[in-house]
């Protein structure tokens, strides 16, 4: 969630005898597309990957370094396919050119189509 483009509440803090038990943390999108389709998009996951190196990278004032600190095999993500969550179900859409595609009119057909 953290880039997934969806805007964040503050954290809250569950504390009990003086001690931190959790931290609540949520986010929603920004409009929701249809309020009962059960399920909203986040950034494409190339998005939340180039926008977790960016944070690692820069800061306020620019770059401060050229690779982040650490392994950079960290910033990819792993969903298994055919990854099937109780808590968190997650479409996965592939996209791909279309093989056939539509060859757009000559101008000798649209001049014709107009007489």
């Amino acid at each position: 969630m953290l880039f997934g483009g969806w805007r964040s509440a503050e954290p809250e803090a569950k504390i009990e005898n003086a001690r931190l038990v959790s931290i609540d943390f949520s986010a929603e999108p920004e409009e929701r597309a249809q309020p009962d389709q059960g399920f909203e998009i986040l950034n494409p996951l190339s998005s939340m990957i180039s926008t977790r190196f960016r944070a690692s990278t820069s800061d306020e004032e620019g770059i401060k370094s050229l690779l982040p600190v650490g392994a950079t095999a960290a910033l990819g993500v792993s969903i298994p396919d055919g990854y099937k969550g109780q808590h968190l179900p997650l479409w996965q859409f592939i996209l791909q050119p279309n093989p056939d595609p539509v060859k757009p009119a000559s101008p000798e057909t649209t001049e014709s189509e107009g007489d």
